[in-house]
């Protein structure tokens, strides 16, 4: 025997059944980030992606200065390993107006130096650096000096500073 149901109540289950998906679908898709690991932890809530390792490494795009250039609208902040200058890149522009910028390099190089009042600096990365103007000499600022004529500056020698256990002086 063949049971026959009326459109009404067709309606009431495709509403309950729609209803039971509006309430089911935010949970199963809560926004947690994925976690690629070993010892099958959860990835942290601030992370999108976690990558766990003790033992290896993490791999990122490596690619030419030209191939670099060829990404079309690169997002801001992607990053890559430019294998034509051996550094990581990454973009600090706009996807419509790149500006690949090198992560440093661990060179430890300096290649300019800049200074501002009482600081003078000749610039570039030998500089020669000298005080100009009026100069704070003690505490606070509240009394000053003006620099010396010939721009160099002098070893004041501090007095000897002693306490129960060491003895410091310079």
């Amino acid at each position: 025997m063949h049971t026959v149901l009326s459109l009404g109540v067709w309606k009431i289950t495709l509403r309950l059944l729609s209803l039971g998906a509006f309430v089911v679908l935010p949970v199963l898709s809560n926004a947690q980030g994925v976690s690629i690991n070993t010892d099958n932890s959860t990835p942290d809530a601030s992370s999108i992606l976690e990558i766990k390792s003790t033992s290896q490494g993490m791999l990122t795009p490596r690619m030419t200065t030209a191939e670099r250039d060829a990404i079309v609208s690169p997002a801001n902040g992607l990053l890559v390993y430019n294998t034509t200058t051996e550094a990581f890149n990454y973009n600090s522009g706009v996807p419509a107006v790149p500006a690949w910028t090198p992560v440093g390099t661990g060179s430890g190089s300096t290649t300019s130096v800049t200074a501002s009042a009482p600081l003078a600096s000749s610039g570039g990365a030998t500089p020669d650096i000298s005080l100009t103007g009026v100069v704070p000499v003690a505490n606070g600022g509240t009394n000053s000096s003006t620099a010396l004529n010939d721009n160099r500056i002098h070893y004041c020698p501090i007095k000897p500073f002693t306490d129960r256990k060491k003895s410091f002086s310079a």
